[in-house]
């Protein structure tokens, strides 16, 4: 299966599996920012550091991951556009609530 019918408009099934890629990216950047910027998330301040973890922050740097995660916030709502032009908003939704989340 290639594509799939919702409300009457064809989706790219792969659009759909690029947008779940995208915003497990963008949860997991902003979970990394998290840790280091001493959220309340459930873990230890800085514990990915104590641990040798590799996070984004980790390869990139604080400024680089914000960076990359305001780059693939648009990049991620730009898609979501492409697949659907007039009726995005729940989902547009969600992934500016990953990126803005405080926990």
């Amino acid at each position: 299966i290639s594509s799939s019918t919702v409300n009457n408009q064809s989706i790219d099934l792969n659009k759909i599996r690029e947008l779940g890629r995208l915003m497990g990216i963008l949860f997991q950047m902003r979970d990394d920012l998290l840790v280091i910027e001493g959220e309340n998330i459930g873990k230890p301040i800085a514990i990915d550091i104590k641990n040798n973890t590799v996070t984004y922050v980790s390869i990139l740097g604080i400024e680089g991951t914000r960076q990359r995660l305001k780059e693939f916030r648009q990049k991620t709502l730009n898609l979501i556009n492409k697949c659907w032009p007039s009726n995005a908003g729940t989902i547009k939704d969600v992934v500016n609530y990953i990126v803005d989340r405080k926990n």
